[in-house]
């Protein structure tokens, strides 16, 4: 189908061109001089107004949407100067994602040939209209990029022949220690986003994604970051690194749903590091890099409450220092914006709706300083966005990289967990923490939960299972290092001489080879460390890889339950005198009803007045033992620190068991199956 294309507000009416009746678009006249007088073609996404996931709203507000949705059925058009918009690649039912090469040759885009295909990435040359398709067999994948060629560090034997200066396979010699090998044009690669099929996020049903990457035929697939819940947006900043957002929600310490942050990755998956963390809106998506060169500004949508397209006000942060320079770019009562996209340094392509949904978006072009938002393009049957100038653009810097996928392990390290960036009363006193306990994060399963896994929804927001690879000990000066396998989910939890948790990280990741570190724990990424070699490096790093049948988790079917029957039912059962009852359901073998279980783990999993905003729910604190109730029970005391605030001066509750104190066997199950998230079925399998 052929659009009509117009200048200026008139001709709105219907026309037959080519014999097919079509509503025109309107192409409006602004300093650009309407699409005429662009410099260049203009590619977009379209889908029909209103869309089916606008038309259904079936998501709880906030939830998120998750990318694939409101897509499907989309098109890509191009925008020429002096043409018709064109519809791209026609013969596909669904087109997104566009990505323009840095030649301005060819486009990246996202594409499902028919309703039921899986969404691939294709690449289309522009000039030809010959389309090539890259990922294969690999579930949905989405949101293409062009990355930048990568340097692959590889050390050689002193005892190795000398390459000399240079060789013809594109290896030099680095003062006889190194040699850099330079991956050629045929082997760079591409990015994009993929599903993790049969998987489900921490936050809602919706599939795991994650960043990946392949050589331009689709070839050696690699696995970028390692988040359990989304990895959406990704672009490339001029540096070579990846920016891209993340759905975390390894805690309930910002509620249920979680949050959308802001990210930078390098492309080989290393050194992963926050944006503008703390601030703004609950959910920072869609960012893109406004830059002359290394300078400029980094802009993005957010939003406090999700929505169904992702849509809300314009936010940005200088690229130089990232972490403290956000600011609120562009908020209007009446719109909300869109997928931006680069025009120039000081310029962005940009969508926008009404905020109530009663239009469709419209493409325009933003003033970055004067925050004014000049329309360019807009055809009301669709919502317009993800638009992307077809020009050639400078290729963002290459990248230097240690991973080596052969290698089953990578390196954690810490300089001193006692540093940090919180409120010296919130600080933990040197000395507290006795040891670092390493957990796998497990993707829980899309059809993971048992008969009554949706009933266990309810009770408690689902988290990631985790499993135990084991601990390791601090050093005097508060340093720590150690191997986990590579590639992997891992959170790292500080623990007490009681073995109970108190910090932890959120997931990250130490890919193959690499040595990840870190200087403390939350530490102001804004300070450099003093020059200092810490204590852990001087001996060899403990390996935790343990075989997969030897990697224990907690769960509260499983271990908790059992436990609670044997101690607990004389006073909490159906006919026990003491509240709350923990369940009503009669059985002469309570441990092998999964209903009666239920009902004991909804009640100890009472989210309270809050309804687990604050993370904490009345007696369980999901991640943290030493905050919960049902430990002070069964310890008999508040095991709450002079840092965790008021918590640390309310009463506990003791169990004043006639046998004695509560079997620290038995309370160690307890605290681990806390501390490892509070899970009604824990994932018994690998599934990453």
């Amino acid at each position: 189908m052929r659009m009509q294309h117009t200048i200026g507000l008139a001709g709105l009416g219907c026309i037959t061109i080519l014999g097919l009746s079509v509503t025109p678009h309107v192409a409006v006249s602004n300093e650009h001089g309407g699409l005429d007088h662009l410099p260049c073609p203009v590619i977009i996404a379209q889908v029909p107004f209103p869309c089916t996931q606008e038309q259904k709203e079936n998501r709880s507000a906030g939830t998120g949407p998750s990318h694939r949705d409101y897509l499907d059925g989309a098109r890509l058009v191009l925008l020429a100067p002096g043409k018709e918009p064109e519809v791209l690649v026609p013969n596909f039912h669904s087109a997104a994602d566009p990505e323009i090469s840095h030649d301005g040759q060819h486009v990246l885009f996202s594409g499902k040939p028919h309703e039921s295909s899986a969404w691939n990435i294709y690449e289309l040359d522009i000039a030809n209209r010959e389309v090539r398709q890259i990922t294969r067999d690999l579930g949905d994948c989405r949101q293409p990029n062009y990355l930048p060629r990568q340097f692959m560090m590889v050390a050689v034997s002193s005892a190795a022949p000398s390459a000399g200066a240079s060789t013809p396979s594109g290896q030099t010699e680095v003062e006889g220690k190194y040699t850099l090998r330079m991956i050629d044009e045929a082997s760079m690669r591409i990015g994009f986003v993929r599903e993790l099929s049969g998987t489900r996020c921490e936050g809602a049903s919706l599939p795991i994604s994650r960043l990946y990457s392949c050589r331009p035929d689709g070839s050696e697939v690699r696995q970028v970051t390692a988040n359990l819940s989304q990895d959406l947006d990704p672009i490339v900043l001029p540096d070579g690194r990846f920016a891209y957002c993340a759905w975390r929600r390894n805690s309930l310490e910002r509620g249920p749903l979680g949050w959308f942050s802001l990210h930078t990755v390098n492309t080989d998956g290393t050194d992963v590091m926050p944006i503008c963390p703390n601030v703004g809106g609950g959910f920072k998506r869609m960012p893109v890099a406004a830059a002359n060169g290394l300078l400029g500004k980094l802009v993005f949508v957010e939003s406090d409450v999700g929505s169904w397209d992702g849509a809300g006000d314009l936010a940005a942060v200088d690229l130089r220092r990232p972490l403290v320079t956000y600011a609120l770019l562009k908020r209007d009562d009446a719109y909300v914006y869109h997928s931006p996209g680069y025009f120039s340094p000081d310029k962005i392509l940009v969508s926008r709706r009404p905020r109530d949904g009663s239009a469709s978006h419209a493409v325009g072009i933003l003033d970055i300083a004067g925050g004014t938002w000049d329309p360019l393009f807009d055809d009301p049957r669709y919502h317009d966005f993800h638009a992307k100038i077809v020009d050639p653009r400078t290729e963002p810097d290459g990248r230097s990289s240690v991973v080596d996928d052969r290698e089953p392990l990578g390196t954690l390290y810490c300089l001193n967990v006692n540093i940090s960036d919180r409120p010296d009363q919130e600080k933990i006193p040197p000395g507290v923490v006795r040891g670092v306990r390493i957990l796998e994060g497990l993707p829980f399963g899309a059809e993971q939960g048992g008969s009554a896994g949706s009933t266990a929804d309810l009770a408690a927001p689902v988290s990631a299972t985790r499993r135990l690879l084991g601990e390791v000990p601090i050093f005097p000066d508060g340093s720590f290092q150690v191997r986990v396998p590579g590639g992997v989910p891992l959170e790292i939890q500080l623990v007490d001489k009681d073995g109970m948790n108190l910090r932890s990280c959120g997931w990250i990741w130490a890919q193959n080879r690499f040595y990840q570190g870190c200087i403390g724990c939350h530490e102001d990424r804004d300070l450099v460390p003093d020059n200092r070699m810490a204590d852990a490096l001087w001996k060899p790093a403990p390996t935790l890889m343990p075989p997969e049948d030897q990697r224990p988790t907690r769960d509260f079917l499983h271990d908790v339950w059992p436990l609670v029957v044997r101690d607990c039912g004389e006073c909490h059962g159906p006919k026990g005198p003491h509240a709350p009852r923990l369940w009503q359901t009669s059985s002469n073998d309570p441990t092998a009803s999964e209903t009666a279980a239920l009902e004991a783990f909804t009640a100890l999993m009472d989210p309270g007045e809050q309804g687990w905003q604050d993370g904490r729910g009345r007696y369980v604190v999901p991640g943290h033992a030493r905050l919960s109730r049902v430990i002070w029970h069964l310890a008999e005391e508040n095991t709450a620190n002079t840092w965790d605030g008021p918590l640390a001066d309310q009463p506990a509750v003791p169990m004043k068991r006639p046998e004695g104190r509560y079997p620290s066997e038995s309370l160690k199950v307890w605290i681990e199956w806390i501390d490892f998230g509070a899970t009604w079925i824990a994932t018994r399998r690998e599934n990453r």
